[in-house]
C-alpha cells in the first residue's frame, strides 16, 4: 500500500501501483514490438547475416511508443486499478468465496467501462 507517500498533495497518489503498471505496460509493449520484428524478419526469408538479429531487434525499437504506453500505465491504469480495487474492497468487505468471485467478475469493468 503506497498511498501516503505523496505528502503535501491534496490527493494521495498510489505511486507504487503506478510504477508497477508503467513497468508492466512497457514490458508488454516491448515484447509486442520485438515479436512483430521477428515475424517480419521471418516473412522476408533467411538472411545471409544472422548476426544482425539482435541489433535489428534492439536498435529499431520505437521508444516513443514505449514511453506513451508506459505513461498510460503510470497515469491512468495503475491509479485507476488501485481506486477500483479499493472501491471493491469497501463495497464487499467480507472475505468469502462469493465476494471473491464477485470481485473477479467485476474486475475488468473498470477498464472496459
Amino acid at each position: 500500500d503506497s498511498v501516503g507517500q505523496s505528502r503535501g498533495w491534496p490527493l494521495e497518489f498510489p505511486f507504487q501501483q503506478a510504477v508497477t503498471a508503467a513497468c508492466l505496460t512497457l514490458t508488454g509493449d516491448t515484447m509486442a514490438q520485438v515479436h512483430r520484428r521477428i515475424v517480419d524478419r521471418r516473412k522476408r526469408g533467411p538472411e545471409p547475416d544472422s548476426k544482425a538479429l539482435v541489433p535489428d531487434l534492439l536498435l529499431n525499437h520505437d521508444w516513443l511508443r514505449g514511453l506513451r504506453i508506459a505513461s498510460y500505465g503510470f497515469l491512468l491504469y495503475g491509479p485507476g486499478s488501485y481506486a477500483w480495487y479499493q472501491f471493491l474492497d469497501k463495497s464487499m468487505p467480507k472475505q468469502t468465496l462469493a465476494t471473491l468471485s464477485a470481485k473477479v467478475w467485476y474486475a475488468p469493468s473498470h477498464v472496459t467501462g
